[in-house]
């Protein structure tokens, strides 16, 4: 069975894989100039707060410092301005880049703000959900499979909710039933695709970053890196929409590029998550 343009209905991972990458390489100097600025504030975020806060520990459990607040919040604020950027960057033709590229928070951030927060709501009640019932049947003794079974279900959820996040990005309007329609039949591959190639991507750097007793020129360039395998998830995120787009007949990637030009000056504070 194909869809109406013959496509396969299978989410070809390794090739989006490949497609990330050589699209990153053949537009290496627009990214390094639209990219590269952002991820050196975001890992110099995350190094300073690491040098201002270093862990506490107390109990054998490392404290969070109400003061960190501050980093994280930057933190999340300017990787939803890069995220949005590479959604764009990734799907809209070249001659709208640079009116896209990155800049201050406007609806379409919000928006794309929101509906994150709203996912990993989502998420987690869902996984309180299946821990609370799983532990109720099987009891103390089934802690490590219920464990498991929840973490799987928590990743699927999230890959499946999360695959319109780059619709919101183009400015386009896109329910959370529309990602579950988006996604069906492909949930376990954009498991694939969202998490673990880029958890595999990143492995080196959370190593590194584990295994820093200070905080040095080390534990930055390993905040670096992982920004790196972040934008690089980012691209094959904005990949598999365009792909389960085409596979479904939907015209969103395409109509977003003249919604874009027709809300540049956009005032509007409706956000829907």
């Amino acid at each position: 069975m194909t869809s109406p343009l013959g496509l396969k209905p299978d989410l070809p991972v390794v090739d989006l894989t490949s497609e990330a990458f050589d699209l990153l390489w053949q537009k290496r100097q627009q990214v390094l100039r639209m990219f590269l600025p952002i991820i050196v504030v975001l890992a110099a975020v995350d190094w300073l707060s690491q040098y201002l806060y270093p862990p506490v520990e107390e109990n054998g459990e490392v404290l969070f410092q109400p003061a960190q607040m501050l980093f994280v919040i930057a933190s999340l604020l300017l990787s939803i301005l890069m995220a949005t950027a590479c959604h764009r960057f990734t799907l809209l033709p070249k001659e709208q880049w640079e009116a896209n590229a990155l800049h201050g928070f406007r609806r379409d951030e919000w928006r794309y703000l929101l509906r994150s927060i709203v996912i990993g709501l989502l998420v987690a009640v869902s996984a309180v959900l299946v821990m609370v019932i799983g532990l109720s049947i099987l009891g103390e003794q089934g802690l490590v499979p219920v464990a498991v079974v929840t973490v799987m279900l928590a990743l699927y959820v999230l890959s499946r909710l999360a695959i319109t996040l780059p619709a919101l990005a183009l400015g386009q309007h896109s329910p959370l039933k529309d990602a579950w329609q988006l996604s069906r039949g492909n949930g376990s591959r954009l498991v694939i695709v969202v998490f673990l190639i880029p958890m595999l991507m990143g492995s080196p750097f959370f190593i590194l970053l584990a295994l820093q007793a200070e905080v040095g020129l080390l534990a930055y360039l390993a905040s670096f890196g992982v920004y790196i395998t972040s934008l690089i998830s980012l691209v094959m995120l904005s990949l598999a929409y365009q792909f389960l787009c085409d596979l479904k007949g939907v015209e969103a990637v395409q109509d977003a590029s003249s919604a874009q030009e027709q809300k540049a000056d956009d005032d509007d504070k409706h956000f829907d998550a």
